[in-house]
C-alpha cells in the first residue's frame, strides 16, 4: 500500500505541473507565441503520458487546438477538439463536449470540411437534445443544414433531418413553439 500512495503522490506532483505546462501555453498561444507555447505544450505532454487522467489528456487536445488555429492549421485544429470531445466523454465530463465538437465544427468550416462540419454539428446537437436543451440543440441542426447545403453526405444530411423531426416531436409534445425554420423545413 506504501507503494501505491508513493505512485500516486507522484502522479498528483507530475499532474499538477502539468496543468501548469498547459496554463502557459495556453497564455503564450493567445499572445501568439507559438514557439513558447509548443514548448511548454510538449513539456506538459512528456509529463501527462504516464498519468491515466482522461480530463487532462482532454485539456492537452483544447491546447494543441489552440495552438493550430493559432497557426492557421484548422484540420489539424478540428481533430484536436474532436479528440478533447473523445476524452471528455471518458471523463463523463458531458456538459463540455458540445462545446468542443462546435469548436471542431468551426475549424472544419474554415478549412472548408462541410461534411465534417455538418456532422460534427449534428453531434453537439444531439447531445443538447439529450440533455433537454431544445433551442440549443435547434440552433445547432440550424447551422449544420446550412452547411449540409454546400457539400454534404447523405448520410448526415439523413442524420439532421431525423434528429430535427425528434426535436420538433418533442417541442409538440410539451407544447412549446415550433421554431421557425426554412432550410431545416425543406431538408424534412
Amino acid at each position: 500500500s506504501r507503494i501505491k500512495e508513493k505512485q500516486d503522490l507522484k502522479e498528483c506532483r507530475e499532474e499538477y505541473v502539468a496543468q501548469i505546462h498547459l496554463l502557459r501555453a495556453r497564455a503564450a498561444a493567445e499572445q501568439y507565441d507559438l514557439k513558447s507555447a509548443q514548448a511548454q505544450l510538449a513539456c506538459a505532454c512528456d509529463l501527462a503520458r504516464d498519468i491515466c487522467s482522461y480530463d487532462l489528456h482532454a485539456e492537452l487536445h483544447d491546447v494543441a487546438a489552440l495552438i493550430h488555429i493559432a497557426k492557421g492549421e484548422y484540420l489539424q485544429a478540428a481533430w484536436h477538439l474532436d479528440s478533447e470531445a473523445e476524452n471528455l466523454r471518458l471523463a463523463g465530463n458531458y456538459r463540455e463536449i458540445p462545446t468542443a465538437l462546435q469548436l471542431a465544427a468551426a475549424a472544419d468550416e474554415q478549412a472548408g470540411r462541410w461534411t465534417l462540419a455538418a456532422d460534427r454539428l449534428c453531434r453537439a446537437a444531439r447531445v443538447l437534445y439529450g440533455r433537454g436543451e431544445m433551442k440549443k440543440a435547434w440552433r445547432q441542426v440550424e447551422r449544420a443544414t446550412v452547411m449540409a447545403e454546400s457539400d454534404c453526405s447523405e448520410a448526415t444530411k439523413s442524420r439532421l433531418a431525423l434528429l430535427a423531426g425528434e426535436i420538433l416531436q418533442t417541442l409538440a409534445a410539451d407544447g412549446e413553439p415550433m421554431p421557425p425554420s426554412n432550410k431545416v423545413s425543406e431538408m424534412l
